[in-house]
C-alpha cells in the first residue's frame, strides 16, 4: 500500500492562504467584471425627460426617475446564478447593485441632490434576507426587507397569468413577463455617478 505525503504544519498554512487568496482574487474578478455596464457613447443612448420645472430642494422633485424607459420582455427562466450559498452566491447578488463609485445612488438636479432608487433599495433587501437565510440571524432588517418587498410587489401588481404546470400550483417558469427594461436603469445610474464624480472629484 503506497504511503500518503505528510505536510508540515507550514505547508497547510501557505496552501490555505494561496487558495484563500485564489477565492478571493476571483471573487473580486467577478464582481469587477459584472460591475462594467456596457454604456456606448456616454448617456446619448438614454431617453432622458425634460425635468427642468424642478428645483430639486425640499419637496420640489419628480416621484420617478426623469428616463424613458421603454418595455422588454423577459421569460422567467431557472439560473444556476443567484444561489444561496454556492461559490459565487455572494459575487451573483452583491453584481446586482454594485456600480463605479456607489449603491444604486444617483445625483439629480442642479445640486446634484442624492437620491436612492426603489429597485436598488429592493435588490438590497434581497441581498439582505439571503444572507439572514444563510447566517440564521433574521434580524430587524431582514423583517424591515420582507415588509418593503411585500409592498413593491403589491405596488408592481403583475397581472401575468401563470398556467397551471403542475398537480397544485404552477412554477412560473417560461411565462414572459412585460417589464421595463432594467438595463437602461442601470446604464443611467453608473454614467449619472460617473459624471458627477467628474464634476465634483469625488463622490
Amino acid at each position: 500500500m503506497a504511503r500518503l505525503p505528510t505536510f508540515t504544519a507550514l505547508q497547510i498554512t501557505w496552501a490555505g492562504l494561496l487558495l484563500s487568496l485564489c477565492l478571493n482574487l476571483s471573487t473580486i474578478f467577478k464582481l469587477r467584471q459584472r460591475a462594467q455596464l456596457c454604456i456606448p457613447g456616454g448617456s446619448s443612448h438614454l431617453q432622458l425627460e425634460d425635468d427642468s420645472a424642478f428645483s430639486y430642494v425640499g419637496d420640489d422633485y419628480p416621484s420617478q426617475l426623469p428616463l424613458s424607459i421603454p418595455s422588454i420582455a423577459l421569460e422567467v427562466e431557472d439560473s444556476e446564478n443567484y444561489g444561496l450559498s454556492n461559490f459565487n452566491s455572494y459575487a451573483d447578488w452583491r453584481s446586482t447593485d454594485l456600480f463605479p463609485k456607489s449603491n444604486g445612488f444617483v445625483h439629480l438636479g442642479p445640486e446634484g441632490r442624492t437620491f436612492g432608487l426603489a429597485m436598488f433599495h429592493q435588490m438590497h433587501c434581497l441581498q439582505r434576507i439571503r444572507e439572514a437565510l444563510v447566517q440564521g440571524d433574521p434580524g430587524h432588517h431582514t423583517r424591515h426587507c420582507l415588509n418593503l418587498l411585500r409592498q413593491t410587489v403589491l405596488c408592481a401588481s403583475d397581472t401575468t397569468l401563470d398556467p397551471m404546470n403542475r398537480e397544485h400550483g404552477t412554477d412560473g417558469l417560461g411565462v414572459v413577463h412585460v417589464c421595463r427594461d432594467w438595463r437602461k436603469v442601470y446604464s443611467f445610474v453608473a454614467q449619472n455617478q460617473l459624471e458627477h464624480a467628474n464634476k465634483t472629484g469625488g463622490w
